[in-house]
């Protein structure tokens, strides 16, 4: 084969490649557009028990049609607190169980019908759902539609393009997909799947080319499901890689997702050849040929190999989910400053877009910065009192540090909800991603104000101005209703409050206005007097108005948590 041929054949392998992945990714997006809000309550309430988890990972790994995706997903919940690393490890197991929904339709669909003759006339009837469709859920279903066609039209040119082994029998001569009984066989044909799924971060995609491989007589049934169990470990870069700039339960729950695969693996290749054997008795059973003799019998032979697979996996290990969370616990330890200091990250998921169901994720992640600011807001108090200089200095400190990380913070929230603004989001998702982006801003405003309010302090404890009873009396007052409003606001980041909710805040908010007139004007009437310096009412004066403007911003947030 000419160089120039081998070229232009390895670019439209890879460009087949692109049009599956493209549409995986339509699909994908389209299905969580359609079915957002179901999969956002669904997997916000995941419970500790292992068979619920288990059951939410099948559902939406099967309902998005990506294990890249789901485990993302989940190593941002994780990452954001809305679930734990235990019960993220039953939904990791679900999840592997649900991706081998999409080995079975591209065995049945692609390989025993001849879908070619469909796509375009499916593609003719999406069309109009997507340009000229006035419901929302419509658009979504045509946009599914066209992922579909594409993702299918990328398999058809795989199929057609990949020459046969008895054309090109030289181009692929050192791999040894005939030999059933070698051991180098199996690392080889594992270690490529392994390798490519790292590369294309899709083991859907690479099921396919395993598929397509197959038919063209390139591997056998043995090389093909060592391949399948290459790509099974492969498959957990992607979540690996997100949890590098996450924080430490959230790289437990993507070490946990890699482990469980890594140890099927090592069962799996002792017990490979029985394994093979009892694969093709079942087929055998079921009226179909043997995977061993028969090249079209392959494909669907290894959609069951990796059903069984992991469905074996899973029944083994779901037993022992405490042992691995404490496992897990071992060798990654979180020290209590980590707990309290890490930097929140977030994670896109390449190729495989999760933007209607990352918007749980940054709610939650978002009351996580809430109560951040929060316990920044409780040292306040504390250093106003505080006399002892070594722990008035500490809190000091750590106030400033939080306004540092509160920067932070807000900044990786705005740059993660600003990309998740380009991707294809519902109307009800776009109305909460702009609410979201103002609430940040909000936080933020809070945080400096608390900074703020802490230089006041210092600075009235630098030039020894000292503030009497009545004056420190009425500022942890002032302080406690904020802090009830603060608590208030965080609630309305877990759950939908009611009205009566909303009728406390605004009292709450009338009550705090009020106190604020009241002791400004008795500041300036004791001023007039000369209770005290004009010094000592203006320190106390602006530190009443700092946590006036704190209360605001509260109440500000909570209603636009309330807003639809």
């Amino acid at each position: 084969m000419k160089i120039l041929q081998l070229v232009q054949m390895i670019l439209t392998l890879v460009g087949s490649l692109g049009l599956f992945l493209f549409g995986m990714k339509l699909m994908s997006e389209a299905l969580q557009k359609v079915a957002g809000k179901r999969l956002r309550h669904f997997l916000s309430t995941v419970t500790s028990g292992n068979i619920r988890g288990l059951f939410t990972g099948i559902v939406v790994t099967a309902a998005i049609q990506s294990s890249s995706a789901s485990t993302v997903m989940l190593v941002s919940f994780v990452n954001a607190g809305l679930i734990s690393v235990y019960e993220s490890i039953a939904v990791v197991m679900g999840a592997n169980i649900g991706t081998t929904i999409t080995g079975w339709i591209i065995s049945l669909l692609g390989f025993r019908f001849n879908l070619s003759e469909f796509l375009l006339p499916l593609a003719a009837i999406a069309l109009p759902m997507m340009f000229f469709s006035a419901g929302k859920n419509r658009q979504s279903w045509g946009e599914f539609m066209i992922g579909f066609v594409i993702l299918f039209l990328g398999l058809y040119f795989l199929k057609e393009n990949m020459p046969a082994v008895n054309e090109q029998s030289g181009l692929l001569g050192i791999m040894p997909g005939s030999d059933r009984g070698s051991f180098l066989t199996f690392i080889s044909f594992m270690t490529l799947g392994l390798i490519l799924t790292m590369i294309f971060q899709s083991s859907s995609a690479m099921m396919a080319f395993t598929f397509v491989l197959a038919t063209n007589g390139w591997v056998s049934f043995s090389a093909g499901a060592a391949m399948v169990l290459g790509e099974n470990l492969g498959t957990t870069i992607t979540a690996i890689l997100a949890s590098l700039v996450a924080n430490r339960p959230a790289k437990r729950t993507a070490i946990a997702h890699f482990l469980f695969n890594l140890v099927g693996i090592l069962w799996a290749s002792i017990l490979f050849r029985p394994f093979l054997d009892a694969v093709n008795l079942i087929m055998i059973q079921t009226g179909q040929n043997s995977p061993f003799t028969t090249i079209p019998a392959i494909p669907l032979s290894l959609a069951l190999f990796h059903t069984l697979f992991n469905t074996i996996n899973t029944l083994i290990f779901i037993g022992f989910t405490r042992n691995i969370n404490r496992l897990l616990g071992k060798l990654i330890p979180i020290t209590e400053e980590e707990e309290e200091l890490y930097r929140l990250k977030f994670f896109s998921t390449g190729l495989l877009s999760i933007s209607e169901l990352s918007l749980v994720q940054s709610r939650r992640e978002i009351g996580q910065f809430a109560n951040r600011v929060h316990r920044m807001f409780g040292l306040l108090p504390e250093l106003l009192m505080e006399k002892g200089q070594k722990k008035y200095i500490r809190i000091l400190d750590r106030i400033r540090k939080y306004e540092q990380i509160a920067d932070n913070i807000e900044l990786e929230i705005a740059q993660y909800l600003t990309r998740l603004s380009e991707s294809n989001l519902s109307k009800d998702g776009s109305i909460r991603l702009r609410n979201m982006l103002k609430i940040i801003d909000h936080l933020e405003n809070i945080a400096d104000t608390c900074n703020i309010m802490a230089d006041i302090i210092d600075r009235k404890n630098q030039q020894n101005v000292w503030f009497n009873q009545e004056m420190r009396n009425n500022l942890f007052s002032y302080f406690e209703e904020v802090n009830q409003a603060f608590q208030m606001m965080k609630k309305g980041f877990e759950s939908d409050s009611g009205e009566n909710a909303q009728e406390m805040m605004n009292m709450l908010k009338s009550k705090m206005d009020n106190l604020r007139d009241q002791f400004l004007e008795e500041n300036r009437i004791q001023i007039k007097k000369g209770a005290y310096s004009y010094q000592n009412g203006t320190f106390y004066a602006d530190l009443i108005t700092q946590i006036s403007l704190i209360g605001d911003l509260i109440v500000t947030i909570y209603h636009s948590l309330r807003e639809k």
